[in-house]
C-alpha cells in the first residue's frame, strides 16, 4: 500500500471516528484484532475502540488536530493538539465547560487499508491540570 494511501486512512480515521464522534465508523477503519498499545485498558478490537470514543465523548467535546504527519511503509506518525471541553468528570476533576489542551503524538501501522496497531503519547496529566486550573 503507497504511504500517501496510509497516510490518508490515519487521517481518516482520525477526521471520521475521533473528530467525528462516529462510534461506528471503528469498523471502516481498524482491523476486527486492532490492538491499542496506549489505551490504560488495554483495549483490543473494534468494540473496545468504539466503548472507549464513546467514554471520551461523554466526557468532553474534544478535536484532535494533526500539527504533522510522516508517513513510511505501513507506518503513520502523527504530532497533534487535543482540544477539549469538559462535560463530565474526569479522572475526579469536574468542571463542565472548561477547556484544556495538550500536545502528543500518535503512531499507526497500517495493513491493507485498515489500522492495526496504535501506540501514543498525549499529556493527561496536562488536561487535570488545566481543568483544575493549576496551569
Amino acid at each position: 500500500m503507497p504511504a500517501q494511501e496510509t497516510a490518508a486512512v490515519v487521517r481518516g480515521f482520525i477526521e471520521e471516528f475521533w473528530n467525528g464522534s462516529n462510534p461506528d465508523a471503528a469498523a471502516r477503519y481498524l482491523t476486527e484484532d486492532f490492538v491499542d498499545h496506549d489505551n490504560r485498558t488495554a483495549s483490543q478490537g473494534v468494540e473496545a475502540m468504539r466503548q472507549w470514543l464513546i467514554q471520551t465523548t461523554r466526557s468532553f467535546d474534544h478535536q484532535t488536530i494533526i500539527e504533522d504527519q510522516v508517513t513510511e511503509g505501513d507506518r503513520s506518525v502523527i504530532r497533534l493538539t487535543f482540544k477539549v471541553v469538559q462535560r463530565e468528570e474526569f479522572r475526579g476533576v469536574l468542571a463542565p465547560g472548561k477547556s484544556a489542551e495538550t500536545r502528543g503524538y500518535r503512531e499507526f501501522r497500517v495493513i491493507d487499508g485498515k489500522i492495526v496497531e496504535h501506540w501514543g503519547m498525549l499529556d493527561g496529566n496536562a488536561l487535570v491540570e488545566q481543568l483544575k486550573g493549576d496551569k
